[in-house]
């Protein structure tokens, strides 16, 4: 009994850990190795009463040998089934605990599908994911928002499938699809600024920004900006335009002269300028009042519009001062168009109580010089030249 017991604790040691295991392998391995053991002492038994009554000899050796391996088989076939039995509940518990976690994960991705889906269709932009086709030659569109529909006017179902020059035909001319496409190809981002884009079916500005998912797809946020354009538009109008005469104002003309002067000088065109200004101007005003003073002064621009060319500009630098641009005009031509200024205004009349008012106007004309420093310059000497005009008698022409 005390082998069995250092038996028991030598094999026992390297698998299990608590007393209620350790008794619980005890006990399983013992039954059959304690059972043999009765057995065999009741058969040594048996066989002296025999031999003592009958005379018949029992050997017990014979039982007592197959019993102990049996008793020892049965042992070791016990550890082994217990082993088995705390390893498939080990495997258990390890499975349930992997089944929990990969439900909460289940769980966290519905959620986070949830949150990108509310996301996606409450968004005041319209978004469209595109999946590129021909590595990149055509894009097809596999993805498109509520925004998008309302912006675009068109359902999803229209559009989802089917390669976006088929749904905008004037993409490429846009600018946007070759955006699509170095997108695709670099994978770096890149905003598309408001631009005007019309088809047979579209008219309106976007603006675009376009990037690229780790899929390959390609993700273009955009905005219907034509509302903002045109109210950017109503402003700049506003800010660079004569009230009154609807010519532009002298911030813009300076704008524009300093803009051809430029040009004049890259490409060696000409240019010539012409500095105006109504006389007496302050006497109309004080005798006939500034709206009578106004009307001669949109009845002066009127005229000047009849005269000049498309490409001429002409704008209000002042009170009863006005400029003109003549691109790719040489001094001699500059003249003949200024008296022409001349007379047209002259012709003007401006009906009141009193008669008709008319008025004349002085003008100073200057020519682009390849050593001129800058437009400043031409517009100064077109401004000796009309003072010139104003010292020789007025209702002239100088230069």
């Amino acid at each position: 009994m005390i082998i069995d017991c250092s038996l028991l604790n030598l094999i026992q040691r390297p698998f299990f850990k608590s007393d209620k295991l350790m008794f619980k392998f005890t006990f399983n391995s013992f039954v059959p190795f304690a059972g043999t053991l009765c057995g065999a002492a009741i058969l040594i038994l048996l066989s002296t009463i025999q031999k003592a009554f009958i005379g018949i000899t029992i050997e017990p050796s014979g039982f007592i040998i197959p019993g102990l391996v049996g008793s020892f088989a049965g042992y070791f076939l016990a550890s082994w089934n217990l082993r088995i039995h705390l390893h498939s509940k080990e495997l258990e518990g390890h499975v349930r605990e992997r089944t929990i976690e990969l439900q909460d994960l289940n769980h966290t991705l519905k959620e986070n599908i949830t949150r990108y889906t509310e996301m996606f269709e409450n968004m005041d932009s319209g978004v469209a994911v595109l999946a590129p086709l021909d590595d990149g030659q055509g894009f097809q569109f596999v993805e498109f928002n509520s925004a998008g529909e309302r912006i675009e006017n068109i359902s999803r179902e229209e559009i989802l499938g089917r390669e976006v020059r088929q749904i905008f035909p004037a993409l490429e001319d846009f600018g946007l699809f070759n955006v699509f496409q170095r997108v695709f190809q670099t994978g770096i981002a890149e905003r598309f600024p408001a631009t005007e884009y019309k088809d047979q079916r579209i008219n309106g500005w976007r603006e675009n920004y376009v990037y690229k998912l780790p899929s390959g797809e390609i993700v273009t946020i955009y905005n219907d900006v034509t509302e903002r354009v045109r109210l950017e538009n109503n402003l700049d109008r506003l800010a660079s335009t004569d009230c009154l005469t609807g010519i532009p104002n002298r911030r813009r003309f300076l704008e524009n002269l300093d803009r051809e002067f430029k040009r004049a000088m890259r490409y060696g065109h000409t240019l010539s300028f012409l500095m105006l200004d109504l006389d007496h101007f302050k006497l109309v005003n004080d005798r006939y009042g500034h709206d009578i003073g106004d009307l001669v002064l949109m009845g002066a621009t009127k005229a000047c519009e009849n005269i000049l060319r498309e490409v001429d500009e002409i704008g209000r630098i002042g009170g009863e001062e006005f400029a003109v641009l003549l691109p790719d005009t040489r001094l001699p031509d500059a003249l003949q168009v200024a008296e022409r200024l001349r007379h047209e205004i002259a012709s003007v009349a401006v009906p009141t109580i009193h008669g008709d008012v008319s008025i004349t106007v002085s003008i100073g004309v200057a020519e682009s010089t390849m050593d001129a420093t800058d437009a400043r310059d031409l517009m100064r000497r077109a401004d000796k030249a009309l003072y010139r005009a104003k010292k020789e008698g007025r209702n002239r022409v100088e230069s």
